[in-house]
């Protein structure tokens, strides 16, 4: 009776709220893995739920500012996991235990995702030490960690490329060859000065190899040399700043031997070329403004830096853009900080003189686009068309106006805006665009969840863990210019192919998807914000502005689209300990 009596004395609120917790995790789990009742057996669910129960029993959420900022991520996760398991769509219609069975696992993947980060903030703290800053005397050398880092990287890169002699051709790049090839007819829609780069090496290959095929080679050679360049000089700079050996090396792994890298340092893509002076900028800007002094010569390269960045994409000033007000609020009592943050500025502004001033000597045409700029609308009016909602006759007409209304349910695809963007015409919809705001509101209000369905579907691939596209495009396709491979070494064998089948392996599609880089991303943020490390904090804000940008103008989720934040992963790790004073 006494022992009855003491059982129910320690059974309190505590133990209730483990108990809750761990069902509703359990539950989640189910949900997530897509797994029935029938199919694991009751001993499964008995172990899962004891696990949870112990890992709430032993929560570590007892620093606050811990606890804050878990909480805060694990809601913003919890959000797009319930979107992405489309728990709404299950929700409605469906019958009072399915909705109770929902909610419980919303509930559970916000305990558990809590629970899990508050474990990997607390164990980041207890390493915190390790990784932090070493003196010089326990560092290697900076200058041999940058050769040997080179020399390794270009070796790696250099093997790739002669199987897969000359590079890569993809649709984009076939645009920018015709252009190459005939020394004419340039345009921004694919960055004129890749295009530029490319007509150089393109010529230069004609001249001395009497073809196409070794231009390509040229462009590929000096490409993956400056990948190799600017990855060692990332690998140098953590060498230099005092992070720990392992990190380093780690750092020089992801550079020297992730297939995706050694893919995109030989690719002839835009994303590519973006990409690197993207991160080289980002880099750089970190390396100087640590030193106490900065010369002159160090403002012009950044600016150099900056100005190629903004212009090897069309949207990726706007990345910069937001890093420099961002840096500038946040340091403005910092001269130094400001004068160099002014510097990317002034690159930025220089990519949009460079663009009304220069490009049209080129006769090149506009690099906007206002159907891409307008994807997300596009594909949330297709839907509703595409599913049959009820529309008036003025909206039909409206709509038929723009492209076929009777053709939209065959080309409309969830997964991308091509098939309709490439449909509208354009010259309707810049005459009257203000009519197609209003329909696009008004089909907003009357038709939420559609509208809802189609972002989703659109951008699933940049925030859902499980949902992934291709990750490059390693091909020549068919062409007119005489471009076709011919591999120099390893005749029998595609290097590509082993990537594939690397990719292929569940835990290597899950490292290297979309949404791993952009929760990674936001859970380094996280980190740099329990250490209040506000200018940490502002140097995500360019690889964060590119996920921003493209859930909202994307055309298609891609991992190309994402690579210049992708490729900044090492850095990522690193930001949360930079020693960057907003104060002067």
């Amino acid at each position: 009776m006494n022992k009855r009596f003491r059982i129910g004395e320690n059974f309190n609120l505590t133990h209730l709220k483990n108990i809750m917790q761990a069902f509703c995790s359990m539950v989640a789990l189910v949900h997530l893995s897509n797994a029935a009742i029938r199919e694991v057996s009751i001993v499964f669910y008995g172990m899962v739920f004891c696990t949870f129960y112990y890992l709430y029993k032993n929560s570590l959420l007892a620093d606050s500012r811990i606890e804050k900022i878990s909480i805060r991520i694990s809601l913003l996760f919890t959000v797009f996991m319930f979107l992405g398991n489309d728990f709404l769509g299950k929700c409605i219609g469906n019958s009072i235990y399915v909705v109770i069975t929902i909610c419980a696992a919303t509930f559970g993947m916000f305990f558990m995702f809590r629970e899990i980060l508050a474990k990997i903030y607390n164990k980041w703290m207890e390493i915190d030490s390790q990784v932090q800053r070493v003196e010089y005397k326990e560092k290697w050398d900076t200058r041999k960690v940058f050769w040997i880092s080179l020399v390794s990287m270009w070796g790696i890169y250099l093997i790739y490329f002669l199987n897969q002699y000359p590079g890569s051709l993809s649709c984009d790049t076939r645009a920018q060859l015709r252009q190459a090839i005939e020394v004419s007819g340039f345009e921004n829609m694919n960055p004129l000065v890749n295009t530029l780069l490319i007509t150089v090496c393109v010529q230069i290959g004609m001249a001395v190899g009497g073809n196409v095929n070794f231009g390509i080679a040229v462009y590929t050679v000096i490409q993956f040399t400056l990948a190799a360049f600017i990855f060692a000089y990332v690998v140098s700079v953590l060498n230099k700043k005092g992070f720990h050996k392992l990190l380093v090396l780690i750092s020089w792994g992801f550079f020297a031997v992730v297939p995706h890298n050694i893919v995109y340092a030989i690719g002839m893509w835009k994303d590519s070329f973006f990409a690197l002076f993207f991160l080289l900028t980002i880099v750089y800007f970190w390396d100087i403004i640590e030193n106490k002094e900065i010369k002159r010569y160090q403002y012009i390269i950044l600016f150099a830096y900056s100005l190629i960045a903004s212009l090897a994409r069309n949207s990726g000033w706007s990345s910069l853009l937001a890093f420099v007000v961002f840096m500038i609020i946040g340091a403005r009592k910092n001269k130094r900080i400001m004068r160099t943050a002014i510097t990317v500025l002034v690159g930025v502004i220089g990519n949009f003189i460079i663009i009304s001033c220069i490009y049209p000597l080129f006769a090149s045409k506009a690099s906007t686009n206002v159907t891409t700029a307008i994807s997300v609308p596009i594909q949330q009016i297709s839907r509703v068309v595409a599913i049959g909602c009820e529309l008036t006759e003025y909206e039909e007409e409206l709509i038929d106006n723009l492209v076929d209304i009777e053709k939209i349910p065959e080309l409309y695809d969830e997964t991308i805006s091509d098939p309709v963007k490439f449909s509208i015409n354009k010259a309707e919809l810049e005459e009257n665009y203000s009519e197609y705001v209003k329909l696009w509101l008004k089909l907003g209000l009357q038709y939420p969840k559609c509208y809802l369905d189609a972002y989703i579907a659109l951008t699933k691939s940049y925030w859902y863990p499980d949902s992934s596209t291709w990750k490059w495009d390693a091909r020549i396709l068919e062409n007119n210019y005489g471009v076709y491979r011919t591999p120099l070494i390893l005749k029998n064998e595609d290097i590509t192919n082993w990537f594939y089948r690397l990719y292929d392996f569940p835990k290597g599609s899950v490292f290297n998807n979309h949404s791993t880089i952009l929760w990674l991303i936001i859970v380094c943020f996280g980190y740099a914000a329990i250490k209040k490390n506000k200018m940490a904090m502002i140097m995500f804000v360019p690889i964060l502005a590119i996920y921003g940008g493209l859930m909202f103008t994307s055309p298609v989720a891609l991992f190309r689209y994402v690579y210049g934040a992708i490729v900044c992963t090492p850095f990522l790790v690193c930001i949360p300990y930079l020693k960057i004073e907003g104060k002067e």
